[in-house]
């Protein structure tokens, strides 16, 4: 008595002596450098490099500070009264990020993250906390000069000023973010009407 399944392979072999098998190519993988990306990839790759040399890389060099530095940067344009206020810490901050004791690495992707994250909420002052530096050569020491650095080269940082004692002092950084274009027209509105008054 021949079984169900090798009536079904003598069934199948026959209609398949006919058949001659499709020779098989090698598998070619594309050495090329230079691949074609498509536009949405190759905006991606734009975005991601200009939102990492906004912050710099934590492989570049950066001049390490003293302990006792104070941290202070004004950019073109920024009004004195606006900075003075800034420095005397007039103005509250409306976030704080808290980067003491991250890998260099880290803290920068947490500072693009967090100024990303401030200038979308439309927040304009600002605190990063990175821990006082008690030597030299401490790790608080190096986080104060790449976010010093960092910040410098970011354009939506407009200034910076070593905080007050009990926001941190020199552990820590007061930071003022550019206006939203919304809220520079709100401002100018405001200078309008009180000159037409």
């Amino acid at each position: 008595m021949i079984k169900q399944g090798a009536r079904d392979d003598t069934a199948f072999l026959k209609a398949m002596q006919d058949v001659t098998p499709l020779t098989q190519k090698a598998a070619k993988v594309d050495t090329q450098t230079g691949s074609k990306d498509t536009p949405g990839l190759q905006h991606r790759r734009e975005m991601l490099s200009s939102a990492e040399d906004a912050l710099g890389r934590d492989d570049e060099y950066v001049e390490l500070l003293e302990p006792l530095d104070e941290l202070s940067f004004k950019r073109p344009g920024i009004q004195s009264g606006v900075f003075r206020n800034l420095r005397l810490g007039k103005y509250p901050y409306e976030a704080r990020l808290e980067i003491f004791g991250m890998r260099v690495a880290d803290a920068r992707k947490e500072v693009s993250r967090f100024i990303r994250e401030c200038l979308k909420l439309e927040i304009r002052t600002v605190a990063i906390s990175f821990g006082r530096a008690k030597e030299r050569g401490s790790h608080a020491a190096w986080l104060k000069s790449y976010v010093a650095k960092w910040l410098k080269e970011n354009e939506s940082v407009q200034g910076y000023h070593s905080a007050l004692k009990h926001h941190g002092g020199l552990g820590a950084v007061y930071v003022i973010l550019q206006k939203s274009e919304r809220k520079r027209m709100e401002t100018l509105e405001r200078h309008q009407r009180r000159m037409s008054q």
